[in-house]
């Protein structure tokens, strides 16, 4: 879903809502997963019984679900003229037009990159961005808004 106005376009994506299989099938993992945790902490933790079962499912789910929190939890995402802004469930990024170096998208996201060369330092120093529909849309907003801060040579 997007919404704009005359200088800033935010959309919304919560990708576990648009992909229901994908999201079942990895409920249902995490909750083995979890289950199964919780079974390893009881026969190491015997005498603890029942409660090293609870915290050990317990604590697997809560790691799980934080781990996976952008994939959970929805995203929103705001670009106006100065730059963009990530909103994700446990943390806030801003990537300015002038910081931008390199833009790498699909029909599904893409990816704002502040180094000119790809390198490993790049999930540290960029922006994931998810799209829901209007990769179209924000891809052309995304390249003008580049294009326009680019300094003439």
């Amino acid at each position: 879903m997007t919404f704009s106005d005359e200088n800033s376009i935010v959309w919304r994506v919560h990708p576990a809502r648009n992909r229901r299989l994908p999201t079942l099938l990895a409920v249902f993992a995490i909750f083995v997963f979890s289950v199964a945790t919780g079974f390893g902490m009881k026969l190491e933790y015997e005498s603890a019984g029942l409660m090293a079962f609870f915290f050990g499912t317990v604590g697997s789910l809560v790691f799980f679900i934080v781990v996976l929190n952008r994939y959970f939890f929805a995203t929103k995402f705001t670009m106006d003229d100065e730059g963009i802004t990530a909103n994700y469930p446990l943390s806030k990024i801003r990537i300015e037009w002038l910081q931008v170096r390199r833009f790498l998208h699909d029909e599904r996201g893409g990816f704002l990159s502040t180094r000119a060369n790809s390198s490993f330092l790049d999930l540290f120093q960029g922006m994931p961005l998810t799209f829901s529909g209007n990769a179209t849309e924000i891809v052309e907003q995304i390249e003008n808004r580049i294009r326009k801060e680019v300094p003439a040579s």
